[in-house]
């Protein structure tokens, strides 16, 4: 009787820290990450949680924005958020998503990567914009498209070394799309969090 009812309190007292693990990351809707809540979930080791979601134009709320997973190896995953984006002529749309990052733990100093990627961006005139920027408790990153006319800038790949691993926390990423003259379409971008870079 006594061992039963040993076992019986070791569950009990074990309960929540099943309860409150953090579930595997599947592809979803930024809706679904955002019911996560503070418990979030892991992918390839690095757990994901606390999101969040303001948009200026309704049109494009947390349902419409999709996240695709991809890992090419298993030290970086990378998160796609895929929101289709538009700015019609003479408007401007912004949309800001948050989250907190927890990498492993490696007890070492080596650097990890973190990476910002722009998708397609267009404008459907002669001027326009499409620009992401991120704001991390490790540095900050900018990826844009640029067109004026005849002159267009771009950057669509930036880099953040940091160390160690764990020491990122936290994730801002502010999309702002300018609509210029006929309009224009931010498809998506990604980050990767690279814990083992090799370079």
């Amino acid at each position: 009787m006594k061992v039963r009812t040993m076992l019986l309190t070791l569950c009990v007292l074990l309960l929540p820290l099943f309860s409150f693990a953090s579930q595997p990351c599947v592809s979803g809707t930024l809706q679904d990450y955002i019911a996560l809540g503070t418990t979030g979930c892991t992918f390839d080791g690095v757990t994901f949680a606390n999101f969040s979601y303001q948009a200026t134009t309704p049109g494009v709320s947390a349902k419409n924005v999709q996240v695709v997973l991809f890992s090419p190896t298993s030290t970086d995953p990378e998160l796609k958020f895929m929101g289709m984006w538009r700015a019609a002529g003479g408007e401007t749309l912004q949309a800001v998503i948050k989250y907190t990052v927890q990498m492993p733990a490696t007890g070492s100093s080596r650097e990890a990567l973190l990476q910002l990627l722009l998708g397609p961006t267009a404008a459907s005139g002669t001027v326009g914009s499409g620009e992401v920027d991120e704001a991390t408790n490790v540095g900050n990153l900018s990826v844009f498209v640029k067109r004026n006319g005849s002159s267009f800038q771009f950057k669509r790949i930036a880099f953040l070394h940091f160390s160690p691993p764990s020491a990122l926390k936290t994730v801002e990423n502010k999309v702002t799309v300018m609509g210029g003259d006929k309009g224009t379409t931010l498809t998506y971008f990604f980050n990767t969090f690279n814990s083992n870079p090799a370079f």
